[in-house]
């Protein structure tokens, strides 16, 4: 999974961040959203050549929770960026 296209800029942040950060804030809230995420339905909101290949690799042992990891850890990110 590739995020070097991430937003940078929380005015780009859409409904699926605002999921992303209720479960920042209460894991157990939030968890269906992000098990949403992780699914080929979630995957389906990238480019449509990758969907499978995508969901392929997310269905590889351990990487769901490594995907879920660097979801966790994304919250850290907005207070880097510019003003």
């Amino acid at each position: 999974m590739s995020y070097e296209s991430s937003i940078r800029y929380t005015d780009g942040f859409g409904p699926a961040v605002a999921a992303l950060a209720e479960w920042w804030k209460d894991r157990a809230a939030g968890q269906a959203a992000v098990d949403g995420f992780l699914t080929l339905t979630g995957t389906s909101t990238i480019d449509p050549a990758m969907w499978t290949l995508d969901q392929a690799l997310l269905e590889a042992p351990g990487r769901k929770k490594a995907a879920e990891a660097l979801l966790k850890d994304y919250q850290h990110n907005p207070r880097l960026y510019p003003e």
